[in-house]
């Protein structure tokens, strides 16, 4: 008996040992990752966007857009939440696409949306489409003075394959700016449907219309899935002026792709478009968050957030009164070709393609980002 004891002491001392090794082995947080070789004694990215963005007047304002993938994981909400407020900066406005409502009554929220403005202690209002789970939202860090919805009329025929879609509409009070208005909406994605979506973009736009012209708006922000490539006709008649009543929109989207396979985007059909009659309009720069994926909270698994890049664009707004707030050019300013290189050559050194050439100088792209996620922490 006594040798028994001391054989399943010992036992026990052995698998106490393996799983103390197993835990050792366990990767820990170790800092931010970089963009580039982290054997060269660079700067942090982060720390230059923040540098490049602290130049130039007036009134700050960020969006987000981010196309949700109608996925339910609170665990990866936590994550993102929490790497925007320590890394990004929050941003003002979040457009979410392919949110999931009608969610059980016993995970809490009924949508996806809200579960991450919960954790962020935003405001927010969505629209599932008719006939099905998914649908649309915008999160705010100011509360709602308005909110509408347009389920929009074409469509692609269910037989082949379409879908019902919905824009939403949120107006804020945002100090010394005024009112600000964000338009969120999530076209067709079929190939064979380009002229659904120009309709359904030319619908959004003339519902758009209509409510400038009862409330006008200091400032309107208009993003979201368009499933539509750079340079398309029908992303170029939001800034004929005219098309959305006396609102014409400011293209600062870079081609950067923000679709495709997780780590591996090849397509960009996510965008963010600012109007802004009554005032001036400095575009700060545009970054495309979690290229690499988000650890979670607890560190313990890699996830990627969506097969989509959210595209995280910055404005400056100033007063309309001759500040100097045109748009930043690529040839202007030194820090967009440090970060394009340096992404570049982070991009080739991981054999990932789909990158587009370094801006041409009057090339008005602005500021060229890629987050590198942060982290394990």
């Amino acid at each position: 008996m006594a040798v028994g004891k001391v054989l399943a002491l010992a036992m026990m001392s052995m698998v106490l040992m393996i799983g103390q090794g197993c835990a050792w082995q366990q990767p820990q947080p170790s800092g931010n990752t970089r963009l580039w070789d982290p054997v060269t004694d660079e700067p942090d990215l982060a720390r230059l966007s923040r540098a490049g963005a602290d130049t130039g007047p007036g009134e700050r304002l960020t969006a987000l857009s981010f196309n949700m993938q109608h996925r339910d994981r609170p665990r990866e909400l936590a994550a993102i939440a929490r790497h925007l407020r320590a890394v990004e900066g929050v941003p003002d406005f979040i457009l979410c696409q392919e949110v999931l409502f009608r969610r059980p009554s016993c995970r809490g929220r009924d949508n996806t949306a809200a579960v991450l403005a919960d954790e962020l202690g935003y405001h927010t209002a969505g629209t599932d489409r008719r006939g099905s789970r998914e649908g649309v939202a915008i999160l705010s860090r100011y509360p709602f003075a308005y909110y509408d919805q347009r389920h929009l009329k074409a469509r692609t025929s269910p037989l082949l394959l379409g879908f019902a879609r919905v824009s939403v509409m949120g107006e804020f009070i945002v100090p010394r700016i005024g009112r600000v208005r964000v338009v969120n909406t999530h076209l067709a994605y079929q190939p064979w449907e380009g002229h659904v979506r120009r309709k359904q973009l030319n619908e959004t736009l003339a519902w758009l219309a209509r409510r400038e012209a009862c409330e006008p708006a200091a400032v309107t922000i208009f993003g979201g899935d368009f499933n539509l490539k750079p340079g398309a006709k029908a992303l170029a008649q939001l800034c004929d002026s005219g098309t959305a009543g006396r609102l014409q929109f400011i293209n600062a989207n870079t081609d950067w792709p923000t679709l495709g396979r997780q780590g591996h985007p090849t397509r960009r059909v996510d965008y963010i478009f600012i109007s802004a009659s009554t005032r001036d309009v400095r575009f700060i720069g545009e970054r495309l968050l979690f290229p690499d994926g988000l650890w979670q909270s607890d560190g313990t698994r890699r996830f990627y957030p969506s097969d989509h890049l959210p595209v995280l664009h910055q404005y400056a707004i100033g007063s309309g009164q001759g500040d100097d707030s045109r748009p930043i050019l690529a040839s202007d300013d030194p820090f967009t070709a440090a970060v394009h290189d340096r992404v570049l050559r982070d991009r080739r050194r991981r054999g990932v393609a789909g990158v587009p050439p370094r801006p041409r100088p009057g090339d008005h792209r602005g500021i060229l980002g890629s987050s590198l996620d942060s982290e394990r922490r």
